[in-house]
């Protein structure tokens, strides 16, 4: 019964297969809105809209280096509620 949004600290896309991708977990949410990640610009690194789906640390294919981007996400919960929530996370190379 209790809906929210989770996104990590931080992640490590070095293509271990182990935090590669950051992504929205979500918790008695039926439809995501957007999940968006920002660089410290505020220009658009990534978005989607797509469940399960996340970013892999590239900008039209070139890796990002080590630093911190803010992320912000939306969904529908379960119980009938939109939930938003904003922070950061530290890509880590």
């Amino acid at each position: 019964p209790h809906a929210d949004i989770y996104v990590p600290s931080a992640f490590t896309p070095n293509d271990d297969e182990r935090n590669d991708i950051l992504r929205p977990t979500l918790m008695g949410i039926k439809e995501l809105h957007y999940f968006r990640v920002y660089n410290r610009w505020g220009q658009l690194m990534f978005e989607t809209k797509t469940n399960y789906a996340g970013w892999d640390g590239k900008y039209k294919g070139a890796p990002q280096s080590t630093q911190v981007f803010v992320w912000i996400v939306e969904g529908a919960g379960v119980d009938g509620r939109v939930y938003s929530k904003k922070g950061t996370s530290t890509l880590i190379r």
